[in-house]
């Protein structure tokens, strides 16, 4: 898998190094393809499957395609790269544009200014004369993984579940001797060989660690975004966060989304690369110290409970079983032990279910944990 997703990655890296304009073919394929398969993450398409796949591309299109995706992002994908800093936000904010305009401004992605934002807008942003490859990757990615990468993982939760269900009922009809036994087992062995299969190719190493330099990377970007740095080098995080936060009413929810998603993900079905990658966790518990309590910079409060779930993701599970291979729960114990905005952090999350309670929003799917 991952010599195939290298491959992949070197016939579009060689694409578009070739000249312009095969640089601006291939992305406008890869802009009109996530626009035609914008569809995917709505709720009516895991209802109909046959419709779906008549309709949309493969999810093992995106998985590759968004691997693939990833490998472009590495050079820039480092959370102290202050080349995070030329991303610029109002590329999500482009409306229609002629195929010229898309050329010469470098936008080929499509629909954009139609997603929720991070918070509402309240004027209209000033464009520049063109966009750079570090934006235009970075949201293409982003995007990618929003329709790959994020429906896969529900995916793979709903059969979990139903081998759960299936379980029970073949060791129900085993003891009662029922003729349904074989079908249930048969049912059973099918639909793990299915979440087997996917989750071999959803957890392959090289992707995982990609996906995780990407989403880190995306932690420190969304957090100078916060603090309204608008400079050439990383600012550092203090308290309390300044007013100006402008640029998040351009940035997609699907950015937030995509970091919460995988984290979730990697908790749940390869905890290990959590462990392992301790050192990049303390710019996680920032992005979740900012934004959870905090309605100014992200307004969807499933979203700032959803980061509630994500901190007891990331945390420190003192039960689960010791790995021979790493010291099981140090590295991230160490890293939450330090974490000098702690009182922040607990202040944001008893902030946000206050918020939650006294308007009345209810937050579906958001685990207790720990931290209750």
């Amino acid at each position: 898998m991952a010599q195939f997703h290298e491959k992949i990655y070197q016939m579009l890296k060689n694409l578009l190094q070739l000249s312009p304009e095969t640089k601006h073919c291939i992305l406008s394929w890869l802009g009109n393809c996530l626009h035609a398969n914008a569809g995917r993450t709505k709720i009516w398409a895991n209802q109909m499957p046959e419709i779906f796949f008549q309709m949309y591309a493969s999810d093992a299109f995106f998985l590759n395609l968004g691997a693939a995706l990833l490998k472009l992002c590495q050079p820039f994908c480092k959370p102290r790269s202050s080349r995070l800093l030329t991303f610029n936000p109002t590329y999500c904010a482009l409306k229609e544009l002629d195929d010229e305009e898309r050329k010469i401004k470098n936008v080929h992605m499509r629909g954009l200014d139609k997603e929720t934002c991070l918070i509402p807008a309240v004027r209209e942003p000033k464009f520049p004369q063109s966009y750079n490859l570090v934006t235009e990757n970075l949201v293409l990615t982003a995007y990618a993984l929003y329709l790959g990468f994020h429906r896969l993982h529900d995916q793979m939760v709903k059969i979990n579940q139903n081998l759960h269900r299936l379980q029970v009922a073949w060791r129900d009809a085993q003891q009662s001797s029922s003729p349904a036994a074989d079908n249930l087992r048969e049912q059973f062995e099918r639909l793990m060989t299915i979440y087997l299969s996917t989750k071999t190719a959803m957890t392959e190493p090289q992707m995982l660690q990609n996906c995780l330099n990407l989403q880190v990377s995306m932690a420190v970007l969304l957090v100078q975004l916060a603090i309204g740095n608008e400079g050439s080098q990383l600012a550092e995080l203090t308290f309390p966060l300044p007013d100006s936060c402008s640029s998040l009413a351009y940035v997609p929810e699907f950015f937030a989304d995509n970091l919460g998603d995988f984290l979730i993900f990697l908790r749940r079905f390869a905890d290990d690369i959590l462990e392992t990658s301790a050192d990049s966790l303390e710019h996680v518990l920032h992005f979740i110290t900012v934004f959870t309590g905090s309605v100014e910079r992200m307004k969807n409060p499933h979203l700032r409970a959803k980061l509630a779930e994500v901190l007891e993701a990331v945390m420190p599970h003192l039960d689960q079983t010791p790995s021979p291979l790493v010291s099981s729960v140090f590295h991230r114990k160490r890293v939450f032990c330090s974490y000098p905005y702690a009182p922040r952090l607990a202040e944001a999350l008893i902030k946000v279910f206050v918020d939650i309670e006294f308007t009345g929003k209810a937050v579906q799917g958001c685990r207790a944990g720990p931290w209750q």
